[in-house]
């Protein structure tokens, strides 16, 4: 693997590069300030040169190749697909779309392990924000298992390995264990604070004090009951 540190990415031939080099890489090259403006402007050249993406902000290659694979089997050429770890999430995320658009724009397709919300017109859009701001989605590894690329670790491993950073998180916290809960990612875990706060304190805004990641922000904004902004 390439040595970043002695020989970094900035080429601009090394554009949409992952950085790590791997398949489950969440960052990319983009080596100058025009790939920057051309990312964030969408512009199909730069767009289409990405090897890796953030998650939130679009689906890995293998997530891609998943909902590829469900849309073709199912004949359906104008809807996307939304691949998600359980059907607890699919089904979160279906109720979001749901509340805006008519339910008759989206349903739940299982294949493998995983739960694809299916959307069409104006619930694609919902769809797409919910994915992104809550942090619930399927991971790259979920996918790489499914796809056969890797294998499923043993049921006991990954609980020896869940509790040991449980432990680890509350030795350095000096907090009970059971206090501890993992989440997905880090915007799943806001997501959830703030599902707990609403279901012991409903219809009531939050007070957000301090200057937040911009999705941090609208998580309160978008899914729940607003807030307050101080700082």
């Amino acid at each position: 693997m390439k040595d970043l540190l002695k020989h970094p990415i900035w080429e601009s031939s090394e554009l949409g590069k992952p950085i790590p080099d791997s398949i489950h890489a969440v960052s990319v090259a983009l080596p100058t300030w025009k790939d920057i403006i051309n990312y964030e402007e969408k512009i199909p050249e730069c767009i289409n040169s990405l090897r890796s993406i953030y998650p939130r902000f679009g689906l890995n290659p293998l997530l891609k190749k998943l909902t590829s694979q469900i849309l073709h089997e199912n004949s359906l050429n104008k809807h996307d697909a939304w691949p998600y770890p359980n059907k607890y999430f699919a089904l979160k995320a279906k109720k979001y779309c749901d509340k805006y658009t008519s339910c008759k724009n989206s349903f739940i397709k299982m294949k493998g392990s995983l739960y694809f919300l299916i959307t069409t017109e104006t619930a694609s859009n919902y769809a797409r924000t919910f994915w992104q701001h809550t942090g619930l989605g399927a991971s790259s590894r979920q996918a790489a298992i499914d796809l056969n690329l890797e294998l499923l670790p043993e049921k006991n491993l990954a609980n020896k390995c869940k509790y040991k950073l449980i432990e680890r998180i509350s030795s350095s916290l000096n907090t009970d264990s059971h206090l501890i809960y993992l989440t997905s990612s880090g915007m799943s875990a806001f997501y959830t604070a703030l599902e707990i706060i609403y279901k012991i304190f409903p219809k009531r805004p939050t007070l957000q004090i301090g200057f937040p990641y911009v999705d941090v922000l609208k998580l309160p904004k978008k899914y729940f009951l607003w807030c307050s902004f101080n700082y």
